[in-house]
């Protein structure tokens, strides 16, 4: 993909932010917390904050619509961090005024972070759309996401080193002061990324205005409940997840934390994976995906061992971090795709409003609220956590229910996306498309396409029929050839059929035989008039294309074609063309162009196969044929081995003379129920030349032979 340098500065300010965000992630904050002293439901109540401070777009939007959507997020970047240096004095706090103090304190810079957070997010989705396009916006989308969670990754590498060589409230203190700065940092950054009007024309939107729209238009109604259903399950899975495993099974924190890293490593395989594919399924079969995946990861806390088990307990973290990037890309890919430009701002915000306040309430309320009922029962360490999920495997299952009733938006069906998931062929095809936007010469693109049409995966399609524009010849014609080897649709048939109506003497016979071959019977009309062509390679290949689309009314024009014709490729393709369509009745005409005295050999070779194939002897053409060429006397050894019990030898004796060029034979008395033979004999008899055909004598033993080998 192309970067411009909008899209370029914006990937630097996620770069630096997520070495800020890295430093002030619910992971980091929960174990600053825990390490100050916090109990389980403060720990929920913490965590709930970046839900629950969502009702603050509302701010966001208005200062999108005074100020724009960069100054909105600038400002909001800033001042977000400036507040996440309360954490800093939390413990200080705790140690000269009071405990209580204390955590008031911190869940009030914990607060406000998150709400400059909300207030600066509003602007978000409005600048992405701005800066891409339809054709870029979901690659660019999951290329933004990857490269924040490398970073990310990186960042929370430098901090489990740090937690794990000085385990003290000091060095989580100084984690949070880098994180501020570098938080600061990209507020500024971000302010260089170049805007057009669009978003803040966008925030203008009343609110009654966009509430209507989302509640009376199906596709953004089933998204914001999709939204919330899978932004609550997000934070019903991550936060209590590390709960599990820190009160759980008792580790430490600097282990906690390569456990936190696991949610980045499988954030950025979503990501990387996503760059790849997102663009080619769409969204929704990848949210409904996701969310079967946050289901398993509760069946996976449920029957979690007693012990702890270091590999398998990194599999619910890859795949939670797999799911939180991968669900918060599709979430805004499918809301771009199918949202109105300038609506963007306003429906963005009441979605993240409406779901960040109900994924709130899942987390304080109904996880935090489970969590001290378990607390306060008698159950005691793993069980609290295996019997929180049992409960919320009951969410999840709905959860999935209400994404799979998302409307599609071109995209494939689930069951295709596993397939392409488990593919490595798929994969390769994917990796090979990521290449063509990095093309920029003739020569590299006619080398993808080859290798997209050997790779002959479905999911190229879109790729290959775009190269249906290409004002060269040989690119056309390698994209043409490349979709012979793939199922493709309605759009791509179209592209084809200007071909054919538009491409004469270059690719248009190319399409016309792929059209023929992948059975498109809406080709029929511009097929018909393709037969009037002066272009000789369009009309051969479109008179077998109509034969293999069964086009009856054609079959006349197109015998005609092939008797009046003296042009060798009118002639093969039409013999073809007859003996798909007209079986038997097709044996007439091609005896009757076999007699004409002016062929070549290859093509009255190719005449006597069709007459072999019409009456059932053609793979004895094909295998004897050659050596009845090379080797007369081994290939009747061979006919004599292969005849043996299968005809009578005064029979195959008879055939042999025939084959000598010996007195006639009367072949309707060899079985005069065999109506080629019958035929035959009658067209040689009103057309002496055809016995002088060259091969002519031995297509007719082999015909004989045939008849008899079958009986």
């Amino acid at each position: 993909m192309a970067i411009t340098k909008a899209q370029s500065t914006y990937l630097t300010f996620s770069r630096v932010n997520a070495l800020s965000f890295a430093s002030l992630a619910d992971a980091v904050v929960i174990l600053y917390a825990l390490k100050l002293g916090a109990d389980d439901s403060f720990v929920a109540l913490i965590a709930s904050f970046l839900f629950l401070s969502m009702p603050f777009m509302l701010l966001g939007k208005y200062s999108v619509a005074r100020r724009g959507a960069v100054k909105t997020l600038t400002l909001g970047w800033i001042l977000r961090n400036c507040c996440a240096l309360g954490l800093f004095f939390a413990p200080v706090a705790q140690k000269h005024v009071s405990v209580p103090f204390g955590f008031f304190l911190f869940g009030t810079a914990a607060f406000a972070f998150a709400s400059f957070r909300s207030f600066g997010i509003t602007s978000i989705t409005p600048i992405i759309g701005d800066i891409t396009s339809k054709e870029n916006r979901g690659q660019f989308i999951a290329q933004n996401w990857f490269q924040a969670n490398l970073f990310f990754l990186i960042a929370m590498l430098i901090i489990i080193f740090f937690t794990n060589r000085f385990p003290s409230v000091h060095t989580f203190q100084t984690i949070i002061v880098f994180g501020s700065i570098t938080g600061i940092t990209a507020g500024f950054i971000v302010s260089k990324v170049p805007e057009s009007d669009k978003p803040a024309r966008s925030a203008k939107e009343p609110i009654k205005s966009t509430l209507h729209y989302i509640f009376y238009t199906p596709k953004s109604r089933k998204l914001l409940l999709a939204w919330m259903a899978l932004t609550g399950g997000l934070l019903l899975t991550i936060p209590f997840s590390l709960l599990a495993l820190k009160n759980g099974y008792g580790i430490t924190d600097d282990v906690a934390l390569v456990f936190s890293g696991m949610l980045l490593v499988g954030g950025i395989s979503a990501s990387y994976a996503n760059t790849l594919i997102l663009d080619r399924v769409g969204p929704r079969p990848m949210m409904i995906l996701y969310s079967v995946v946050l289901t398993g990861i509760s069946l996976f806390w449920i029957f979690v061992p007693r012990h702890f088990v270091w590999p398998l307990m990194l599999v619910p973290f890859f795949f939670a971090g797999t799911c939180n990037a991968g669900i918060n890309t599709t979430l805004s890919h499918y809301l771009l795709s199918t949202i109105p430009s300038d609506r963007t701002v306003s429906i963005s915000m009441i979605m993240k409003i409406v779901s960040g306040a109900f994924a709130g309430l899942c987390g304080s309320v109904l996880g935090s609220g489970i969590l001290r009922i378990l607390n306060n029962s008698s159950v005691q360490g793993l069980w609290i956590y295996k019997l929180y999920f049992s409960i919320i495997f009951l969410y999840f299952i709905l959860a999935v229910i209400v994404v799979k009733k998302l409307e599609p938006v071109e995209d494939r069906r689930v069951k295709d996306v596993l397939g392409i998931m488990f593919s490595l062929r798929e994969w390769r095809a994917l990796f090979t498309l990521q290449k063509i936007s990095e093309s920029e010469t003739e020569e590299e693109d006619q080398k993808i396409i080859s290798k997209l049409g050997r790779i002959g995966s479905d999911i190229s399609e879109e790729s290959l029929a775009a190269f249906l524009d290409s004002p060269r010849f040989l690119t056309r014609a390698r994209a043409i050839r490349a979709l012979r080897q793939i199922d493709y649709g309605r759009s791509t048939v179209e592209k084809l059929l200007d071909e054919v109506k538009n491409e004469e003497f270059t690719t248009a016979y190319l399409a016309s035989e792929v059209l023929g071959e992948h059975g498109n019977y809406e080709a029929i009309p511009v097929l018909r008039q393709a037969l009037h062509s002066k272009d000789v390679f369009l009309v051969g290949k479109t008179m077998l294309a109509l034969a293999q689309l069964e086009d009856k009314p054609s079959y006349k024009h197109i015998e005609t074609l092939f008797l009046s014709s003296q042009n060798p490729r009118i002639i093969i393709y039409g013999a073809q063309a007859l003996v798909l369509a007209r079986k038997l009745k097709a044996l007439p005409p091609l005896l009757h162009k076999l007699a004409d005295a002016d062929l070549n050999l290859s093509v009255q070779e190719e005449l006597l196969y069709c007459i072999t194939e019409v009456c059932g002897a053609a793979d004895l053409f094909y295998k004897y044929y050659p050596l009845y060429k090379s080797d007369f006397s081994e290939m009747l050894n061979r006919l004599r081995s292969d005849m043996t019990g299968q005809m009578e030898k005064h029979e195959f004796h008879i055939v042999l003379n025939y084959l000598h060029g010996s007195d006639e034979i009367s072949l309707s008395r060899m079985n005069h129920k065999n109506k080629c033979l019958q035929t035959i004999e009658e067209f040689s008899q009103s057309c002496p030349h055809l016995k002088s055909v060259r091969n002519f004598r031995f297509s007719v033993a082999l015909l004989l032979l045939s008849d008899k080998s079958k009986s």
